[in-house]
């Protein structure tokens, strides 16, 4: 496995786009309280990567235990 490439979106509708297939959908995030997320409005963050395919994802991502 090759070391992983920091991602940063290049503008706000990739970044939205970035947060609802990831963000919106992780139990980490659950109460809008992720310093993950927070943290990527004024840094490059730690835990946002590329993956070995090259797409971008959030290696700190639970997903979200499904509703009823």
């Amino acid at each position: 496995m090759s070391e992983a490439k920091a991602y940063r979106p290049s503008n706000g509708t990739e970044g939205m786009m970035f947060m609802a297939t990831w963000c919106d959908r992780c139990a980490v995030n659950h109460d809008g309280d992720c310093e993950i997320l927070a943290e990527s409005f004024y840094s490059d963050v730690a835990g946002w990567r590329y993956d070995d395919a090259g797409a971008p994802c959030c290696t700190a991502f639970k997903k979200e235990a499904a509703d009823g």
